[in-house]
């Protein structure tokens, strides 16, 4: 039981030992900016993990391949339209 005894039941940033390569300086603004960075990589790691796992689970390449496919066969269908119903009549001159 003796070993049981020595672990705290709640870790303090007393009870957690930091090298001291590790430690921050003791300025008050660069340990803001670390933190500010360290904030803002955790959340582009977390949304860009949530997207592509999304990305992954959902089979978006495959819909989005279809999308394309059908968007460029209906601008198709468009064009060989306007193109075949616009004709140029060129009216003839009649000379006497």
């Amino acid at each position: 039981m003796k070993r049981w005894a020595s672990i705290p039941t709640a870790l303090t940033l007393d009870t957690i030992v930091i090298p001291k390569e590790m430690k921050l300086p003791d300025n008050k603004y660069t340990q803001m900016a670390v933190y500010y960075a360290a904030t803002v990589a955790a959340f582009i790691v977390g949304i860009s993990t949530f997207i592509y796992r999304s990305w992954v689970d959902n089979n978006m390449n495959d819909k989005v391949r279809s999308f394309i496919n059908k968007t460029f066969s209906i601008i198709s269908n468009i064009s060989d339209v306007i193109v075949n119903e616009t004709t140029v009549n060129v009216a003839t001159k009649v000379t006497k």
